[in-house]
């Protein structure tokens, strides 16, 4: 539809003597679109409505609030959702890992327990055994030494170390060692 300005019209008087003549109609073509002829008043009046509508806030029905509302809660739920599953992930790495640290550390303990009970009982246990726990249990293996049972025949035991303890031990002997340690163990052997 198209909107073609009019000059305005001058005020009219008298009601006009003849009635006026009908358009002429044109011929039809295809695509053809609708006209309206408007004053300048009118058009003037049409932007003062479009204006006054742009400035003026949006009422909207009870009906659009409340789905206005639900969908703002919906997006608050998502974006909370999301950092909770976000959060979560964390926290389920981070317990991994502690697990892992956790079962690490009580396989080593587990280890020295057994190492330090044969010694306890005087049993001839393998030196590699006996190093790895003087390096990972210095006062279970001073105690263990202190209190073992004398024998004069002991019995052998089997080493309690996989292959990776035996390689860490390994390259922890590489390393220079305390002075300390080394002072304590020597202490422990004459007594």
């Amino acid at each position: 539809m198209k909107l073609n300005p009019v000059s305005p019209a001058p005020p009219r008087l008298a009601p006009p003597a003849q009635a006026p003549a009908p358009p002429q109609e044109e011929p039809r073509e295809e695509g053809r679109q609708d006209t309206i002829e408007l004053s300048q008043e009118a058009q003037d009046y049409l932007k003062e409505q479009e204006a006054s509508r742009q400035e003026e806030p949006v009422t909207l029905t009870a009906a659009e609030k409340r789905m206005a509302e639900k969908a703002e809660q919906l997006s608050a739920a998502q974006q909370l959702l999301q950092t909770l599953k976000q959060q979560n992930e964390q926290i389920r790495e981070q317990t991994e890992k502690q697990a892992d640290a956790i079962k690490k550390a009580m396989d080593k303990m587990k280890k020295c327990m057994k190492i330090a009970h044969s010694i306890l009982k005087g049993k001839r246990v393998p030196p590699e055994d006996e190093q790895y726990l003087l390096e990972n249990d210095l006062k279970t293996y001073m105690m263990a030494m202190a209190l073992r049972e004398m024998k004069k025949d002991p019995e052998k035991e089997k080493s309690v170390l996989d292959k990776e303890d035996l390689q860490d031990g390994q390259e922890q002997s590489q390393a220079p060692e305390a002075p300390e340690a080394a002072a304590e163990v020597a202490e422990t052997t004459e007594a």
